[in-house]
């Protein structure tokens, strides 16, 4: 009995996600028609806990909203391409409308689901032109990933007009082995950093931390308590911040959960981190902050590339560090300046016009 209740509920899952995909066609035709060339999809948006991810969509859309009109997946896709890999009924949803990957961090082997998931994409449509935003790209120099590069490389260079846009320079240089035509690669910053989150006269007082929990960590736990006794030893309050959610986020409340985030950032003195977006975050905050380096490549890269002369954005390796760069920002007000970012974000908007 419990197999033929299984069997029924696959069905009905099936039915579901057809339905919607045919919903998803009749009301994306019109716009298709009237927008023409303005029209496009962006794929790969998120409904989960990440703030970091969450910041990035939300950055896109204010960065493109006066040069292009997207209808915003906002949907479970993987079920999609799952179920209707190879379907009709997706391919007259997408047809030959451009198509847009969110940015992020999931290009390689350290996120393997959603970067086969992107090559799923890149393989179902080969008429459409299709852009990833700014991401990180990693592939370990293992057999295991050197197999996985291998078969990434023969869906991206199947694919006649696909662009890779990466947010850091090693990123970038995986992304040359992933595609014969260099030209498609492009080195762009992440797009959070196209956003201004300064308030004039911000009232500040004690410290964020935002340390990962995940696969990403290097953090041990002694570096991890000691930091915690030197934060409590020198602010009168302390708090935790994680960019990663203990519920789902919709992209209905994407918004209003990403202005809590950046009310806490605005409001501390210092913020300690080892996360890119701890540190972004801080960074189109105006906050101070000591950035830890974590297991991806990916903080020390955007670091590197786009923070490394922001005066109140600072590199440690200890709590020593910590101090010393605390005593150079105490008392002080910074603002975000990323005019020298602009010219890129320009690019890519004639990239994907």
């Amino acid at each position: 009995m419990r197999f033929i209740f299984e069997i029924i509920r696959k069905i009905l899952a099936r039915v579901n996600y057809f339905l919607l995909i045919w919903k998803l066609i009749f009301s994306t035709a019109f716009k298709k028609i009237k927008y023409r060339e303005r029209f496009k999809f962006l794929l790969i948006t998120p409904e989960h806990c990440n703030l970091g991810d969450h910041a990035i969509a939300a950055a896109e859309k204010a960065l493109f909203k006066d040069f292009f009109l997207f209808e915003i997946t906002e949907i479970s896709l993987d079920k999609f391409f799952k179920y209707f890999r190879h379907s009709l009924s997706l391919k007259l949803l997408f047809g030959k409308s451009d198509i847009l990957i969110n940015g992020g961090g999931f290009i390689g082997t350290i996120w393997p689901y959603t970067d086969t998931l992107v090559q799923q994409i890149i393989e179902l449509l080969p008429n459409s032109r299709i852009t990833l935003l700014p991401n990180t790209i990693f592939f370990s120099d293992d057999e295991e990933d050197r197999k996985w590069l291998e078969d990434a490389r023969k869906v991206y260079n199947s694919h006649k007009n696909v662009t890779v846009c990466t947010r850091e320079k090693l990123s970038y240089d995986n992304a040359l082995l992933l595609l014969d035509d260099h030209s498609r690669v492009k080195l762009i910053p992440d797009m959070v950093l196209s956003l201004d989150e300064c308030r004039e006269g911000q009232e500040r007082s004690g410290a964020v931390l935002c340390l990962r929990k995940d696969r990403e960590k290097t953090m041990d736990d002694a570096d991890s308590t000691e930091i915690y006794n030197w934060t409590n030893k020198i602010f009168d309050s302390v708090k935790e911040a994680d960019m990663c959610l203990d519920h789902n986020v919709h992209p209905e409340n994407r918004i209003e959960e990403l202005e809590k985030q950046f009310e806490t950032f605005r409001r501390a003195e210092l913020v300690i981190t080892d996360r890119l977006h701890g540190m972004i975050f801080a960074a189109i905050t105006g906050t101070p902050c000591a950035v830890f380096f974590s297991m991806s490549h990916k903080v020390k890269g955007v670091y590197d590339w786009c923070l490394s002369d922001v005066e109140y954005i600072q590199n440690v390796e200890n709590c020593a560090d910590i101090a010393a760069f605390y005593e150079k920002v105490k008392g002080r007000s910074f603002r975000y300046d990323n005019t020298a970012l602009k010219p890129y974000y320009d690019e890519l908007i004639e990239i994907i016009k």
